[in-house]
């Protein structure tokens, strides 16, 4: 009898609970602060601005890297610059004593700084600048020293030498015992052979007994060369800042040598100045 009381009212409270489930449904679960979708898209776009950001860093690098490379060059310039200076007062002194003293003692006086005065040109009319008259010989020569590496470069040395008319010039350096060339000023005298001739002599047009002087091309510059072939004391250049030991095979001539011819000598009036390259 008690089971059948307990059936009953179990039978009883089922369909109630049911139907206050119904009236009384559960609270939505919340979703979030953000919905789905403005999530996703905040993902995706941080995705986009780390990638970007990775870009803009890679480029910055590769600019101070640039800028880097672009002060080490200036760097090296300035030191070459230097080198030729010391080149070209050392030359002074060894050329031109009385010159040099001199300028010594003008450079112990108080300097005043010149004011100068450019003519200004007439109205209506292009200013023109003057060319060296020397600087189609050297344009001619520096594009025939940049083919030195290919075949029958020898011929074209010959060929350049007749068309330019050119006098072959070898120095004549008295030489000390231990290998280095005295304090005496160097000593030129013409060479027949190609082969021979050290310095490439160009009459100046229209200035009789003046020579515009380059080095031959096709010769190794060397420490030989250098102290004792009289390169040192005929042009300034980069080998004296450089490695001793090194040998160079190209040269770029930047200003000629000018040689002086009177009655058979040959001597220096203003050296040049050449840049030597590997």
């Amino acid at each position: 009898m008690t089971k059948g009381i307990w059936l009953a009212a179990l039978f009883c409270a089922v369909p109630r609970m049911a139907m206050g489930a119904a009236e009384n449904p559960p609270p939505p679960v919340d979703p979030g602060i953000l919905p789905p979708v403005f999530r996703d898209v905040l993902i995706i776009l941080c995705i986009v601005l780390g990638v970007l950001l990775l870009f803009a860093v890679a480029y910055l690098w590769t600019v101070m890297q640039q800028t880097k490379d672009q002060t080490g060059q200036i760097k090296r310039l300035n030191e070459d610059l230097k080198a030729v200076t010391t080149e070209l007062r050392t030359l002074q002194a060894i050329l031109m004593p009385e010159e040099f003293g001199k300028g010594k003692q003008e450079e112990a006086e108080p300097e005043v700084e010149p004011v100068l005065s450019f003519p200004q040109p007439e109205e209506g009319k292009p200013v023109s600048v003057k060319r060296t008259v020397w600087q189609d010989f050297v344009d001619d020569f520096n594009s025939l020293a940049r083919s030195m590496d290919i075949p029958k470069a020898d011929v074209a040395c010959k060929n350049f030498v007749g068309l330019h008319q050119l006098i072959l010039l070898k120095c004549l350096f008295p030489s000390s015992s231990d290998g280095r060339h005295s304090e005496m000023p160097p000593k030129f005298a013409r060479e027949k052979n190609i082969a021979d001739g050290v310095y490439w002599a160009w009459p100046i047009p229209e200035e009789e007994g003046r020579f515009a002087a380059v080095p031959r091309p096709d010769m190794d510059y060397d420490e030989k060369l250098y102290r004792q072939g009289g390169l040192k004391e005929t042009f300034a250049s980069n080998f004296e800042n450089g490695d001793r030991g090194a040998v160079y095979h190209h040269v770029e001539v930047k200003l000629p040598a000018i040689f002086v011819n009177k009655n058979g000598n040959w001597h220096i009036e203003q050296p040049g100045l050449i840049r030597l390259e590997p």
